[in-house]
């Protein structure tokens, strides 16, 4: 079985290509991020920016060239049974678990909250071992992993990936989806963490996510991410704009605006785990 991850920044930001990579992951034969178009022309291009309105975002959405449009994707998810882990958010507020929550909702998903933090063993492998979709969302990274372990989270989420469970990781929760978390002490605090034994990923790519490459101030960070690793592991730095989908067995970065996204798309080929 292929793997589905959709890895980003910002989840907000690129909510409008979630549709498209869910309906791909339930029926294959649809395409959308196929190998069929070369990597400087993705076959995802709806043209969203945050500036538009919901509506006025799909409409400009929807494809003329054959390719599902959103209302058809929509109608293929709808009824999908996420289950939401919020959890590196711990030392956060809770808005911006009601607005992902919300962005989720009236794509026609079912969001189930899975607090990994305080939910027993049970609970955690019920949830995570039931759903249709995993989501992961942003926060302390280290705080997330240590979580994750602690509750056996981190064994139920690969095995259900594995089998073909799409996963969304959003910031920490792309970070994790890599083999190491370690380059990532740069912009995070390792100190919210002090059960962590060691910083291996949850090794679901062969590549870690460096997140924020556009967002200040943790744009400096992500640079001194990419300066001191680079070499030592390999690494795919994405704008809050960005985010990086990995589908049969191939990995492409796709980008919100049309202006820079034949630049990302060309250099974007990675190497997945399968």
């Amino acid at each position: 079985m292929k793997l589905s991850l959709f890895l980003t920044s910002s989840f907000t930001r690129v909510a409008p290509f979630l549709p498209y990579f869910l309906a791909d992951s339930l029926d294959s034969s649809l395409h959308h991020f196929s190998d069929d178009e070369p990597a400087a022309h993705p076959t995802l291009t709806p043209t969203y920016t945050p500036h538009l309105s919901r509506s006025h975002a799909a409409r400009r959405a929807q494809t003329s060239s054959g390719k599902i449009k959103m209302a058809h994707a929509r109608s293929l998810i709808s009824g999908m049974l996420v289950c939401y882990i919020p959890s590196a958010s711990a030392f956060r507020t809770s808005t911006g678990k009601r607005i992902t929550t919300a962005y989720l909702e009236r794509m026609g998903l079912i969001v189930r909250e899975l607090d990994v933090v305080r939910a027993d063993r049970a609970t955690v492998d019920h949830e995570i071992s039931h759903a249709d979709l995993i989501f992961i969302d942003g926060g302390n990274t280290f705080f997330l992993l240590q979580e994750l372990r602690r509750s056996g989270a981190d064994h139920a989420i690969k095995k259900a990936v594995r089998a073909g469970v799409p996963y969304v990781g959003v910031s920490a929760g792309a970070v994790i989806a890599g083999p190491t978390i370690t380059p990532i002490g740069l912009m995070d605090d390792e100190r919210k963490a002090g059960g962590l034994e060691d910083h291996r990923g949850l090794n679901l790519v062969d590549f870690m996510v460096v997140p924020h490459l556009s967002l200040s101030p943790l744009r400096s960070a992500a640079a001194r991410i990419q300066r001191r690793y680079v070499g030592d592991v390999k690494l795919a730095g994405i704008s809050d704009r960005a985010a990086i989908v990995v589908m049969a067995g191939r990995a492409r970065i796709l980008h919100a605006r049309r202006s820079v996204q034949a630049r990302l798309a060309a250099r974007a080929w990675l190497s997945p785990r399968n």
